[in-house]
C-alpha cells in the first residue's frame, strides 16, 4: 500500500497541479489505481482524443493535461462523486524539472501512476 509519505515523497510538478487538500484528511490515505507508460506516439494519441490541439501552449501542458484526463476517466462517477485522481509522473526527469516548460517533450513519452485518496481500512 503506497503511503503519504511515499506520495509525498514522488515528483510533484509545477504550477501547483497536486491541490494542498489533497489527501490532508487524517483517516484517508493514497492508493494507486494505475500505472502509465506512454512512448510518443501513444502520448500524441491521447493528446489527439483528448482534443487538444497546440493553441500557444508547449508540449509539458498539453501532456499534463492529457494524463490529468486520462488518470481522471478511470473512474466511474456517480452523481453525488467527485473523486480527484492525481498523475504523478516519475520519468522523464525533465517533466519534473525546474524548467520544465523547456526541457521536456512529448517525444520522451511518460511514465507513473495515477492516485487517488481512498478512506483508511482498519
Amino acid at each position: 500500500m503506497l503511503t503519504i509519505a511515499t506520495v509525498l515523497s514522488l515528483p510533484a510538478y509545477g504550477h501547483e497541479i497536486i491541490p494542498g487538500y489533497w489527501c490532508a484528511e487524517v483517516e484517508i490515505t493514497p492508493k494507486i489505481i494505475d500505472t502509465f507508460n506512454f512512448d510518443a506516439q501513444k502520448l500524441k494519441d491521447l493528446i489527439n482524443k483528448c482534443g487538444m490541439v497546440d493553441k500557444g501552449k508547449d508540449e509539458w501542458h498539453m501532456t499534463a493535461e492529457a494524463i490529468y484526463y486520462y488518470c481522471n476517466s478511470l473512474l466511474r462517477r456517480g452523481p453525488s462523486e467527485n473523486p480527484l485522481v492525481i498523475p504523478f509522473v516519475t520519468a522523464p526527469q525533465s517533466f519534473n524539472d525546474h524548467d520544465h516548460h523547456t526541457a521536456y517533450g512529448i517525444e520522451q513519452g511518460l511514465e507513473g501512476s495515477c492516485v487517488i485518496c481512498i478512506p483508511i481500512e482498519r
